[in-house]
């Protein structure tokens, strides 16, 4: 059997040179050179000893219809590739690193912004002495972001990067996947923000894996920010915008709710368990949960039979590592018996995913099918078995 990283390679190379294809066939034909300074297009891609003459290095901006290429075949230092690129601030076209043998894209860290109209990758995978990509003033990305299988890598090193719409795009779905980097690979508070400030972001299928690193003062400047790992909920602050940490409540905490109130976003999980609560309303502002742990729930509320208001008004992102994230369990008949309370959870996620949310394992088109039986049941005199009969019907055709 041939190595993993073989097989890999040969899976991955030939999709850059799929990707690339599809970027030559739009700069041929549909790329915009208008958009170019005079004298500052490279028109290769793969940068190497002699491509890097052709490279304009005294342009701020360089389109690059070819895309921009580094990897294996680069022969050459650091040094130089910081001196070519001294200058750039703004590129336009795909940014790819594969396989090449840097340990971060230092070179780069002039580089502001990258254009790819939506279609584009900012792709940086399989560079295995990788340990961070350190481009610490990019900032608007409109490119589908790639960073993965990089198996050294610590850290982004990327705190303003924001994935952004193009406005020549004809769509604004973002995509950005980044996983299967170091074991202890983490990405900041400020990263993770900027990955869930617009809501055409959408993460990969198996979401982001990792973990998030300890934080910083950058990530405190983004809010009153509260470790929950630290303290119990009694004891944190009742001005918190973000929280850090899984969130449980439960019987023995339940009286300290209200001090979520200011809670916007949740950097881990939530769980709510086994309470008296009848209602969520403490979390009123919450927009955002991501959890990076592995087969974790992003929401968990479960045995809180007096619980009939489940809404999540200002809800825009959730986000775990397992296919539905948040799930609703042996709580109060009124959550079944009205769907508003799944469909409003679903209807203001980003991506507007069906299975994202179930009740006692019901997704939300289930539940309306329950509530329509239900309702139909009360008007007329169907027997109780031609009943659930016409309920499994609905159901399962």
């Amino acid at each position: 059997m041939l190595p993993v990283w073989i097989i890999t390679g040969f899976l991955v190379y030939p999709s850059y040179q799929q990707n690339n294809s599809t970027d030559n066939s739009t700069s041929t034909d549909d790329f915009d050179y208008s958009r170019c300074p005079t004298g500052c297009i490279f028109d290769g891609s793969i940068l190497y000893s002699d491509s890097i003459k052709n490279f304009p290095k005294k342009c701020s901006t360089v389109c690059a219809p070819d895309a921009l290429y580094i990897g294996y075949e680069t022969d050459l230092t650091e040094k130089q590739l910081t001196s070519t690129f001294k200058n750039l601030k703004h590129l336009i076209g795909s940014l790819y690193m594969f396989r090449s043998k840097f340990k971060s894209a230092s070179f780069l860290s002039g580089l502001e912004t990258i254009e790819c109209d939506n279609i584009g990758f900012f792709k940086i995978s399989l560079n295995d002495k990788m340990t961070e990509i350190g481009m610490p003033n990019l900032t608007n990305v409109s490119c589908r972001v790639e960073i993965t299988a990089n198996v050294k890598l610590l850290k982004l090193n990327l705190p303003l990067m924001k994935p952004m719409y193009s406005l020549t795009a004809n769509y604004t779905r973002i995509d950005v996947d980044i996983e299967n980097n170091s074991e202890n690979f983490c990405i900041t508070i400020q990263e993770m923000s900027n990955l869930q400030s617009n809501k055409d972001i959408v993460f990969g299928l198996n979401g982001i894996s990792g973990k998030y690193c300890p934080a910083s003062k950058s990530d405190v400047a983004l809010g009153t920010l509260c470790n929950i790992e630290n303290s119990t909920l009694s004891e944190i602050n009742s001005t918190c915008v973000n929280l850090v940490g899984d969130l449980i409540i439960d019987e023995s905490n339940e009286e300290h709710v209200q001090k979520l109130n200011s809670v916007e976003s949740i950097f881990g999980s939530l769980t709510i368990d086994n309470t008296n609560l009848t209602s969520i309303d403490f979390l009123s502002k919450l927009k955002n949960i991501v959890s990076l742990k592995e087969n974790h729930l992003a929401i968990r509320v479960e045995y809180n039979s007096e619980l009939t208001n489940v809404s999540f008004p200002e809800i825009q992102r959730v986000e775990s590592r397992v296919y539905v994230p948040i799930v609703f369990n042996n709580n109060s008949q009124e959550l079944l018996m009205s769907p508003s309370f799944c469909n409003d959870i679903r209807n203001n996620l980003s991506g507007n995913k069906s299975w994202v949310v179930k009740f006692d394992n019901k997704v939300c088109d289930d539940i309306e099918e329950v509530s329509d039986v239900e309702k139909y049941a009360r008007t007329t005199d169907i027997p109780t078995l031609m009943l659930i009969l016409y309920c499994f019907y609905r159901i399962f055709t």
